[in-house]
């Protein structure tokens, strides 16, 4: 069931970006930011809980994406913070609301989007790494056994 998490988590957050844009069509991508669709009456809940879902499920499969790939060493220890703050930024996101506190949710925010960036470079070394001492690594072994 971990093997499959982000991918259902990606899934998850497609729908529900789906459905807060069916409840309120006039949302506009360049005006609005995602955050946006937490503060809406017919949203809000939807994004809100979602995010928080996210971040935990997220939290999850990263660490059985480690354990699974053994993407253990130097960079370990900077990979597990990293995961704690992306991970938590994306639950406070769900908590704090961009109208409830606009200071505290851009900070989360920007630790999200900023964590998320640099995840994929350190996830990428990582695995580049094991594919000098395995072969070839492709994301598809993400999602099997072999």
């Amino acid at each position: 069931m971990k093997k499959y998490l982000g991918f259902i988590s990606l899934m998850i957050f497609s729908i529900s970006i789906i459905i807060c844009l069916q409840l309120y069509p006039q949302f506009d991508f360049y005006r609005n930011t995602f955050s946006f669709l937490g503060t809406i009456k017919e949203t809000a809940l939807i994004f809100n809980l979602t995010m928080i879902i996210l971040g935990i499920t997220f939290y999850i499969y990263l660490n059985y994406i480690i354990e699974r790939y053994q993407l253990t060493g130097k960079n370990n220890l900077s990979l597990k913070v990293l995961i704690i703050l992306v991970c938590l930024s994306m639950i406070m996101v769900g908590l704090i609301p961009l109208n409830l506190n606009r200071l505290l949710h851009d900070i989360f925010a920007f630790a999200l989007f900023f964590g998320f960036a640099l995840g994929i470079i350190l996830f990428g070394l990582r695995i580049s790494e094991k594919q000098r001492l395995f072969g070839n690594f492709y994301i598809i072994n993400f999602f099997t056994n072999q």
